[in-house]
C-alpha cells in the first residue's frame, strides 16, 4: 500500500478524484457506517468513517472502472494503530460519485456508494494559502514553500512538507517525519484545506487544516485551525 510517492501511471490510467460522502455498507448490515474523504487527481485517498476508522490508500481507473488498495487504522486519538488492509473496486461517474465492493483481509467484505461533493473539492490548493501559524491537536508553522514543523498534543515533534498535487483542486501531497521520544516514523498522506462551506460531516470543523499520514504501523489525524 502507498499512502504517498510519485508513482507513475500509463496514459489510460486516471483517478476518481474528488471529494465523497456515503456509506460503506458490510454484508448482511442493513445501514452501513457514513464515510466521508477525498481522493486526490494521483489517486491518493484518505477516507474517515464516524466510528473513527481511517482509511489510506491510492486508487486507480481505466475508463469508468476503479480499483485500489488501502490500509486502515483506529483513530480514537490523534494517533492510531493499523488494523487491517483491503481492496476497492468498482465504477466512478466523473463528479457525480463511486460504486463498488470492498474485501478487507480479516474476512470483512461489503459494498460502498460515494457521492461527489463539489464544494469539498474544486477549491484551488496553493501553498501561500496554508503557510503560517496553526493550532489546535498541534503547534505547527508552514512555509510558503511548504516546509512544516511543530508538535501535537501527544509531545511528538513533526518535520516535513506539503506539495500541490493539482493547483485546481482542494487536497495536498504530505511527507513527515514523526519523533516521539525515541520513536521515528518516516510518514507520508494528505492535507486538506477546509472553508467553512460545507455542511457538517465527518472532516468538518469549519475553516482548518487537515493532516492524516501514515507508515504501515500507525497513523496521525490531526485538525488544525489559524
Amino acid at each position: 500500500m502507498a499512502c504517498g510517492g510519485d508513482d507513475t501511471y500509463s496514459s489510460d490510467v486516471t483517478a476518481p478524484g474528488g471529494y465523497y460522502e456515503g456509506r460503506l455498507t458490510p454484508d448482511g448490515s442493513e445501514t452501513g457506517v457514513p464515510v466521508e474523504g477525498i481522493v486526490a487527481e494521483n489517486g491518493q485517498m484518505l477516507l474517515l468513517d464516524d466510528s473513527e476508522r481511517l482509511y489510506l490508500g491510492r486508487l486507480q481507473a481505466r475508463g469508468a472502472a476503479f480499483s485500489g488498495d488501502y490500509r486502515t487504522f483506529n483513530m480514537l486519538g490523534q494517533r492510531g494503530p493499523a488494523i487491517t488492509t483491503g481492496q476497492f473496486s468498482g465504477t466512478a461517474e466523473e463528479r457525480i460519485g463511486l460504486e463498488g465492493r470492498f474485501t478487507e483481509a480479516g474476512g470483512s467484505r461489503g459494498s460502498f456508494s460515494f457521492d461527489y461533493l463539489a464544494a469539498g473539492y474544486e477549491t484551488p490548493s496553493s501553498l501561500a494559502l496554508v503557510s503560517g501559524s496553526w493550532s489546535q491537536g498541534g503547534v505547527f508553522t508552514i512555509s510558503e514553500t511548504g516546509v512544516l514543523s511543530g508538535t501535537n498534543d501527544y509531545g511528538c515533534s513533526y518535520t516535513g512538507r506539503l506539495s500541490i498535487i493539482n493547483a485546481a483542486y482542494s487536497p495536498y501531497g504530505l511527507q513527515l517525519t514523526e519523533t516521539c521520544g525515541t520513536t521515528v516514523r518516516s510518514m507520508s498522506g494528505l492535507a486538506l484545506y477546509r472553508r467553512d462551506s460545507l455542511s457538517p460531516g465527518l472532516l468538518e470543523f469549519g475553516e482548518g487544516l487537515v493532516l492524516a499520514a501514515a507508515d504501515a504501523e500507525e497513523a496521525v489525524l490531526m485538525g488544525l485551525r489559524r
